[in-house]
């Protein structure tokens, strides 16, 4: 018999029941195809990856924590629109940060996976014991990609220290990626070698 264009099959047993189970196993098959498919290509297509030009855009920051802080307190990640320090402390004490980490019993931390751009590390100042200092990034020059801090300071409520991940242009390539020590005048203490494959 049709129905809505369905058939329905069904077997005759010895006791006389009829067991209409095609459509009922048709339905799982198609129900399970139909949901796994999509969301594979759900969560692949969410997932964020670099330029194809760019294959290291996308690098881990490792930091540490200046000053007397308590341990294993949070270090919050902003993404900023600006350096400026009015533009940068109002996005921080307005917005949300994109990440938390916890420092460890050296006082570093590291977040994982950051795009070119400009950012914050914040700390409140509840966090610190006595003696307060900025959470800041390790500096370095890479062949494509560098980290330059821009700010590290705060106020009553936050330390702060801002940095830069850009892609320099060849001819602004510093040269000190095999040297550190011959960056230290031009940059801080924090300078390390180049901490990617890339050289």
């Amino acid at each position: 018999m049709l129905k809505s264009s369905h058939m329905i099959l069904s077997v005759k047993l010895k006791n006389n029941f009829h067991i209409a189970f095609l459509p009922i196993v048709i339905s799982m098959i198609l129900l399970c195809t139909g949901c796994q498919q999509p969301l594979q290509s759900v969560c692949q297509a969410s997932r964020p990856t670099a330029p194809a030009h760019i294959m290291s855009a996308c690098i881990d920051v490792e930091g540490k924590v200046l000053g007397g802080i308590k341990p294993c307190s949070k270090v919050y990640l902003f993404k900023i629109s600006s350096l400026n320090y009015t533009v940068m402390m109002a996005e921080i004490s307005n917005g949300q940060s994109v990440k938390q980490e916890c420092e460890n019993v050296s006082k570093s931390f590291k977040f994982n996976c950051l795009y070119p751009g400009k950012y914050a590390f914040v700390i409140p100042a509840t966090s610190y014991n006595n003696s307060v200092g900025a959470p800041l990034p390790y500096e370095f020059d890479c062949a494509n990609i560098s980290l330059i801090i821009a700010f590290q300071g705060g106020d009553s409520k936050y330390m702060v220290g801002a940095f830069s991940i850009i892609q320099p242009p060849v001819e602004n390539k510093t040269g000190c990626k095999k040297n550190p020590l011959s960056c230290l005048k031009k940059r801080g203490s924090l300078y390390i070698e180049c901490p990617l494959d890339q050289g």
